[in-house]
């Protein structure tokens, strides 16, 4: 019984470990050895977005969540936020509800040495007056913890954008394989 309580155990940290690299990794599967239009990826990776509710000068774009496997327990969610407004923009939080995940941070990456590691954000993130803050694979991005819902693509979920000096922005983000 300890031998294989072991055993499993083991498997569900490396598979914890495989989910949380995959969802943070910058590299593109390929499932085919057919390349989607751009077309496609375009109506793949469009949000629901109602811009008259963010303030005048900011917008979002290209968000979208990665597609995951059955089972997964982390995720991650990208978007680009444009601040062309004269003042700095906080990014404070990002949020879904408890029925999509338990968690959600907002991370970046570092090399510590040979390995990449990743960590939280715990203050958020300032977008500089003029400037635009892409939450990507690879570098910063929103973690999706204590997943209660499959990623699976083609579903759409929502996401709330919080900000410091401006009000928290609901979005719908599609699921997609990248």
């Amino acid at each position: 019984k300890g031998t294989n309580m072991s055993r499993l155990l083991y498997s569900i940290s490396i598979l914890s470990v495989v989910t949380l690299a995959a969802a943070c990794s910058p590299h593109q599967e390929s499932h085919s050895h057919s390349q989607p239009s751009a077309q496609h990826h375009a109506q793949q990776a469009t949000a629901v977005v109602d811009m008259s509710t963010l303030p005048e000068g900011l917008t979002l774009s290209d968000a979208r969540i990665r597609a995951a496997f059955s089972g997964a327990t982390t995720g991650a969610a990208y978007v680009t936020i444009n601040n062309n407004t004269e003042d700095d923009v906080h990014l404070t939080s990002v949020s879904v509800s408890e029925d999509i995940a338990m968690k959600v941070e907002i991370h970046d990456m570092r090399m510590d040495g040979e390995m990449m590691q990743m960590f939280e954000l715990e203050d958020g993130v300032i977008i500089p007056a003029k400037s635009q803050l892409q939450l990507r694979p690879g570098g910063k991005h929103i973690m999706l913890m204590g997943l209660a819902t499959e990623l699976s693509e083609g579903k759409s979920l929502e996401m709330t954008l919080k900000f410091a000096q401006h009000p928290a922005h609901t979005i719908l983000v599609p699921v997609v394989r990248m």
